[in-house]
């Protein structure tokens, strides 16, 4: 398993929150998915984001929409 966290702090306004996250994890760049499918079966990720007491699951594939609508959803409760 390659599991990756990231921590931003609980004073990150929810935007930079989202740019820095999806900065670090490579989102979108197809780095990390090539390194993936480059050992299919072998390794799977888990990507977390730690903010204001969440744990958030980031997905490779994530752009600044659905990761802002996923933090949105843990802070509210869903």
């Amino acid at each position: 398993m390659l599991s990756d966290s990231f921590e931003v702090p609980s004073s990150t306004h929810i935007p930079e929150a989202v740019t820095l996250t999806i900065r670090h994890f490579g989102c979108g760049s197809g780095q990390r998915t090539r390194i993936i499918d480059d050992h299919a079966g072998l390794i799977v990720p888990s990507y977390m984001l730690r903010f204001r007491g969440f744990e958030i699951p980031v997905s490779t594939e994530d752009t600044a929409g659905t990761l802002e609508a996923r933090i949105l959803a843990h802070l509210v409760g869903t």
